[in-house]
């Protein structure tokens, strides 16, 4: 196995997982948001 054929290889695995960390992170992000902005709201009411 040549270096260049590793190499590549390496990338085409690194951005599939990048992407999925990404969108994994947004999701808890949004997540995360949503729930401060009902907290915050209900502190409001409150």
């Amino acid at each position: 196995m040549s270096a260049t054929k590793s190499l590549s290889l390496g990338w085409q695995l690194r951005v599939p997982v990048q992407y999925m960390s990404h969108s994994l992170f947004h999701c808890i992000f949004l997540r995360v948001t949503k729930r401060l902005q009902v907290a915050i709201a209900f502190q409001q009411h409150v």
